[in-house]
């Protein structure tokens, strides 16, 4: 009995040793694998990738294709059609085809420049310089999610997109109209209406540049670059009176999507100084 269980013990010891050797045999063959898949990026986030960038290389592949005229048909899908609304032509495939060829919008060179990205969290909006018959280019492309986009072309001015960024306000019976007149890569325009519809009078003091200011991404502000048409800009409204002017701001196309408000500083009511935000 006691040698049956000293054969047992000692037939146990030596798996035991032996299931200990072959797992240092297997570490040891195993452990430069572990460490080069530690070492690789399969397992880590590489932050310099961003959506921009990879919608960017999307619609570069996508516009050198689909901008050549040979490749119409799959573009035309995609053209907004309020935009081919507007170029007061024969509303079929042919005579889109025939006007972005005639006006150089679409050709057989295609030359992808620069894509101006910007996003005001609904809506995306890339803008694409691109060469055509060797001339500049644009095209807009608005995106309400990723590849579900319509597709505009532009010369120089952004109302397509930038337009519905209007106000209209009423603030102790005063109404405020803030119109958005034109906008181009490097600046927009506005013509803001004020009637009086209250019983107080309103000085609205025009002389300095931060007297009006646009301020998007609700915390950075720009003042307006200049005021036109205006021979006093000391405006006086008593009640039942309206002024009107129209004010230039340099911001770039990437930041005016996200303009979200309109201030007037230096305003008096019955001689007391405040300041009017009104919200896009």
């Amino acid at each position: 009995m006691i040698n049956d269980k000293k054969e047992k013990l000692i037939i146990y010891s030596a798996i035991s040793i032996i299931a200990i050797i072959l797992l240092i045999v297997i570490i040891f063959i195993w452990s430069p694998t572990f460490k080069k898949f530690q070492n690789s990026n399969i397992n880590t986030y590489d932050d310099t990738i961003t959506y921009e960038k990879i919608m960017d290389e999307y619609y570069t592949k996508y516009l050198n294709n689909c901008l050549n005229i040979a490749n119409f048909d799959i573009l035309y899908d995609k053209i907004d059609r309020d935009y081919i609304s507007s170029l007061n032509i024969e509303n079929t495939k042919e005579s889109v085809k025939n006007y972005l060829r005639d006006n150089g919008l679409i050709s057989s060179d295609i030359n992808i420049l620069d894509i101006d990205y910007s996003t005001d969290g609904e809506v995306n909006i890339f803008r694409v310089l691109y060469k055509s018959y060797n001339l500049n280019k644009y095209v807009n492309i608005k995106e309400t999610e990723p590849y579900n986009f319509t597709i505009t072309f532009e010369q120089q001015e952004l109302n397509s997109l930038i337009n519905k960024k209007n106000i209209k306000a009423s603030i102790n019976s005063v109404i405020y109209n803030v119109e958005t007149l034109s906008s181009n890569d490097k600046s927009i325009r506005y013509k803001i209406t004020i009637e009086n519809k209250s019983n107080d009078e309103y000085l609205f003091d025009f002389s300095a540049l931060n007297s009006v200011q646009l301020v998007y991404d609700d915390f950075n502000y720009i003042n307006m670059a200049s005021i036109a048409n205006s021979a006093n800009i000391d405006y006086k409204l008593t009640p039942g009176s309206t002024k009107t002017v129209e004010v230039l701001f340099n911001i770039s196309f990437s930041n005016q999507i996200r303009i979200n408000k309109l201030i007037l500083n230096d305003v008096y009511v019955n001689n007391k100084k405040t300041k009017i935000e009104l919200n896009f």
